[in-house]
């Protein structure tokens, strides 16, 4: 089960690099903030870091940030929380986060946490899974987390979203990736798809 647990990751991650790759490419993108990279050496390209990894290696200038003081060898790695980012406004061409706004906290600290994105970036995009999706991505449990009660004792997400929750923490304009039943939505500043 782990290693279907683990091709299935890999493949969902490889279609959204490539679908943040389009639009990187599109805009000529030069630098990136990625916030809430995962702490281990992305140069294991582990199927964790395969998203951030992938833009790295495609950016001129990129900042990887997250909770921890210190996040292996990512190139200009910042310790920050993503409520309250440590950069002026519109200092990057683009902001990234993949699978990390279902962790930051209740409504008020997501949106907030999207507010930030849009903040800093000239652009954004934000992935989550998708909170209906038969499958969990964090425990790999099938259809558990739909249940009240199985979320109230999880440890390590705090707030999995449907697709109408998740638009609702967006900003006027913004676009959305993903059908109903899909694995993973994107969302995306206005303009960017």
């Amino acid at each position: 089960m782990e290693r279907v647990a683990i091709r299935y990751h890999r493949r969902n991650r490889r279609l959204k690099l490539r679908l943040i790759l389009e639009m990187v490419n599109r805009r000529s993108v030069e630098s990136v903030l990625l916030i809430g990279v995962t702490p281990s050496d992305p140069r294991t390209r582990s199927w964790a870091n395969l998203v951030e990894q992938g833009i790295v290696d495609r950016v001129t200038f990129s900042v990887t940030s997250g909770l921890e003081a210190q996040a292996g060898s990512w190139p200009n790695y910042l310790a920050c929380n993503g409520l309250n980012l440590p950069f002026r406004d519109k200092s990057f061409d683009l902001v990234v986060s993949n699978a990390v706004i279902e962790h930051v906290g209740g409504e008020n600290h997501q949106k907030r946490f999207v507010a930030e994105h849009d903040r800093v970036g000239q652009s954004w995009i934000i992935t989550t899974p998708n909170r209906w999706f038969p499958v969990e991505s964090h425990t790999r449990t099938l259809l558990l987390h739909w249940l009240p009660f199985w979320r109230l004792r999880q440890q390590g997400f705090t707030r999995l979203l449907s697709r109408g929750e998740f638009g609702a923490l967006l900003p006027s304009g913004a676009g959305m990736v993903g059908r109903l039943l899909a694995p993973t939505f994107v969302a995306t500043s206005r303009g960017l798809l």
